[in-house]
């Protein structure tokens, strides 16, 4: 009796050990990998983190890591003829950050749908971005059937991942005027290539021929906007006052003319080579939103 007790025992630990041991095998990400009629799941289940993610990506990865990145899940659809579609599933620390290396990678001119918060498709390929993910589908073939996959596996997805489904809002600041669609980025840190200035959203202009970027970065208190304002002032030499309201126009010999204006807890301004002749219609409506 007692052996028997002992074998049932034991068997219950080994059981209970093994399920452990399978239930933290499971990626947490793989729950976003959806059913597709006629494909098999995929069956092997890859995940990289931010100390191995060159042993995917390579030379890619510190583009990655600078916008805290998580975690990537991979895996492989197959058709029974022998293609194959691929799911990749970046996680990020902020819907920002996955934003943010999405915008990096975007091209302006893709084939744009409201599959996420945004998706594009190019050929072979379908990637959008939605809450903290950056999702990539794609394949070597991309024949219609093929397309036709790679499309519904993103929509399902992008169903199956909970949270803000909406690009980041500070970005319905940015005037529409003259504004070149897809160009909006966000830049996680070292603004201008100075570290005092963090993070910033961007987007780029085309008036009559000319390019050029408005910036838009948020503080947590006016306080906070106005040091780091001081901060940059003294660091392009400007004798100049920090002043709630006030535009400024500062030469940064690393980035040419600078418009900057700090209001409440942001700074905003502009960019470009040309930035003296940026109609002032523009900082009006920033300013104007900011209220």
């Amino acid at each position: 009796m007692k052996s028997k007790f002992s074998f049932l025992l034991s068997l219950c630990i080994v059981l209970n050990f093994s399920y452990s041991l399978f239930a933290k095998e499971i990626p947490k990400d793989a729950k976003f990998f959806p059913e597709v009629n006629a494909w098999t799941k995929p069956v092997k289940i890859d995940t990289y983190n931010p100390n191995n993610l060159w042993d995917k990506i390579d030379g890619a990865a510190d583009a990655y890591l600078s916008y805290n990145f998580e975690e990537l899940t991979i895996g492989d659809y197959t058709a029974k003829d022998g293609k194959y579609i691929s799911m990749e599933v970046y996680r990020h620390k902020t819907p920002e950050d996955a934003f943010g290396i999405y915008s990096q990678e975007r091209p302006q001119d893709g084939k744009f749908q409201a599959i996420g918060a945004q998706g594009y498709e190019v050929e072979g390929s379908f990637n959008f971005v939605s809450d903290r993910y950056y999702v990539k589908v794609r394949s070597n073939y991309s024949d219609a059937e093929s397309m036709n996959t790679i499309r519904e596996i993103a929509k399902k997805a992008a169903a199956l991942i909970s949270g803000t489904s909406m690009l980041p809002e500070i970005l319905r600041l940015f005037p529409q005027k003259s504004k070149l669609p897809n160009t909006e980025q966000f830049i996680n840190s070292n603004f201008l290539g100075y570290s005092l200035l963090g993070q910033a959203f961007t987007s780029t202009y085309n008036l009559n021929g000319s390019t050029f970027n408005l910036f838009i970065i948020k503080y947590a208190s006016p306080a906070s906007a106005k040091e780091t304002l001081t901060k940059y002032l003294t660091q392009v030499k400007s004798n100049v006052t920090a002043e709630e309201g006030k535009r400024l126009l500062l030469d940064d010999k690393y980035n040419g003319k600078v418009n900057i204006e700090w209001n409440g807890n942001y700074l905003f301004g502009s960019y470009s080579t040309n930035a003296a002749d940026i109609p002032a219609e523009y900082f009006q409506a920033l300013e104007e939103k900011l209220r």
